[in-house]
């Protein structure tokens, strides 16, 4: 084999392991979550009003669904709403998307597929009618259409919130937010409700105490 042979060789590996990894980061931009870095507390509680915001305005979305007769043409309605509805699918999509600063479109377009799969099963588990029966709860209750809206609404949403797909990786989109802890310098997605300054539970419970041993020592002795 000449040098030639050789370097033919190598550049077809090479070739290979680029689309190996072209494939890989395809596959990781649909799972793993966009993270965002926060430099306040501002900053960081914000975020999370942010994320009720988005939530409370993907519901409205379904609001139409009261204006459907009854749980039969709801349940045909949602999943048939991939194929006939796509206007709220890109709604949602593109609401996430702002939210998370357009890191990965991608993502959101998985979270909001996964979400709506979710949806199927729950639909399939009820009886069609104006009540219908709620064996899904296993009991012998029935449940009306505004109440069969709402769970649709809540599973959804749920799925939206948190649909893990790995123990190891964050999927929570309150915790999408995250900071780097003053003191350890570690990334920190839990913010204690009385911190002033970015610290991570552990090292706010310090402060705490230092800044207590501070107060204790500076106050005056009383005189004789």
């Amino acid at each position: 084999m000449d040098c030639w042979d050789v370097n033919n060789n190598l550049t077809k590996e090479l070739n290979d392991l680029k689309d190996i990894y072209k494939h890989m980061k395809d596959v990781a931009q649909k799972f793993i979550m966009p993270r965002i870095e926060t430099h306040s507390i501002k900053e960081f509680n914000k975020y999370i009003e942010d994320v009720d915001k988005c939530l409370d305005k993907i519901r409205n979305y379904f609001e139409y669904l009261h204006n459907i007769d009854t749980c039969e043409l709801i349940i045909q309605e949602i999943i048939l709403i991939d194929s006939e509805n796509k206007s709220i699918i890109h709604k949602i999509i593109n609401d996430l998307d702002i939210l998370l600063n357009h890191k990965n479109k991608i993502w959101c377009e998985e979270r909001v597929k996964n979400s709506f799969q979710t949806i199927i099963p729950l639909l399939q588990s009820f009886s069609s009618g104006e009540h219908i029966d709620d064996y899904f709860f296993d009991n012998e209750t029935s449940i009306t259409k505004e109440i069969f809206i709402n769970i649709i609404i809540d599973t959804f949403i749920e799925s939206l919130i948190d649909f893990s797909v790995s123990d190891k990786l964050v999927s929570n989109l309150y915790e999408v937010a995250y900071f780097i802890c003053h003191k350890c310098k570690k990334n920190c997605i839990y913010l204690p409700d009385s911190a002033q300054i970015l610290l991570c539970s552990d090292c706010t419970l310090n402060y705490k105490l230092m800044k207590s041993t501070q107060m204790i020592e500076s106050e005056p002795a009383l005189e004789a």
